[in-house]
């Protein structure tokens, strides 16, 4: 006689349940089907289906299956976000790459001058890499990748040629 267990799960054996009624019901839970169930324990289909009666196997199996989809639910979102702990830290790290890049170019460019030899990485590179990374990472914290387009007239008639040129080199750069 199986113990009282006030936790006991549903597919658990029953206190009313003989043994071999229980390995039975073990069996239907992987097989399914009452004859398949019967020539495995060596008893008829009659004294299966009475067992599958008088224990609710329908009912019993359907909390088992339940329970199995919620362990591959719990495991597949627990899969997810190690996953995206993962990403989040390969896209972080190579934004940071380009930051730190951009800066020592930054730093090269103040010390050498306008005419000082040319960075590692090209500027359009370098904001490519920093764009990729920067919406991967968003992406995998569920933050917002689409750009808005903005519909207003920008009134650019007070910037000075300089600032018009700045401005069009870093708008020719974001375009690709």
């Amino acid at each position: 006689m199986a113990i009282k267990n006030e936790a006991a799960k549903p597919w658990d054996r029953l206190d009313e349940e003989g043994k071999t009624a229980y390995l039975a019901f073990r069996e239907f839970l992987r097989r399914r089907d009452t004859q398949i169930v019967a020539d495995r324990i060596g008893r008829s289909v009659r004294t299966v289906r009475n067992y599958s009666a008088a224990h609710r196997w329908i009912e019993r199996a359907d909390a088992w299956d339940a329970e199995q989809y919620r362990a591959e639910d719990e495991a597949m979102l627990d899969e997810r976000a190690q996953l995206a702990r993962e990403h989040l830290r390969h896209w972080s790290a190579l934004r940071k790459l380009a930051m730190s890049e951009a800066a020592r170019l930054i730093n090269e460019a103040k010390t050498r001058g306008p005419d000082g030899a040319p960075g590692v990485i090209s500027d359009r590179v370098m904001v490519q890499i920093m764009d990729l990374a920067t919406r991967n990472e968003r992406l995998v914290i569920g933050e917002a990748t689409d750009r808005t387009e903005v519909s207003e007239i920008i009134d650019t008639s007070r910037l000075t040629d300089e600032q018009l040129v700045h401005l069009h080199r870093l708008l020719a750069i974001c375009r690709g």
